[in-house]
């Protein structure tokens, strides 16, 4: 739901389902998909401390390296390609 908000530029109301799946989910998969989403819902917003604060609760409690490559290089099975302006994803760890 976070996602679809986000994607008709309303990022208040998408923030309010990234901190569910946040809060709920602290474990989960794609926590690291609901961190990012939400500070670049913030970012959208221009609330770029809270933006930066986002980022450095998550990576206070949960220094793994995931949040990071989702930031730099996008969700997992993105098929975005240097060619048409955007960054492809990350190779999996074996």
């Amino acid at each position: 739901m976070g996602n679809m908000y986000l994607g008709l530029g309303k990022p208040t109301e998408a923030i309010k389902y990234f901190d569910e799946s946040i809060s709920q989910y602290p474990n989960g998969r794609v926590i690291g998909h609901s961190v990012v989403s939400k500070a670049q819902a913030q970012a959208g917003l221009k609330n770029y401390e809270e933006a930066l604060q986002t980022f450095q609760s998550y990576l206070a409690k949960n220094p793994a390296p995931d949040v990071a490559v989702i930031a730099q290089y996008g969700s997992p099975g993105s098929t975005r390609t240097p060619e048409n302006g955007t960054t492809p994803s990350p190779p999996t760890r074996s």
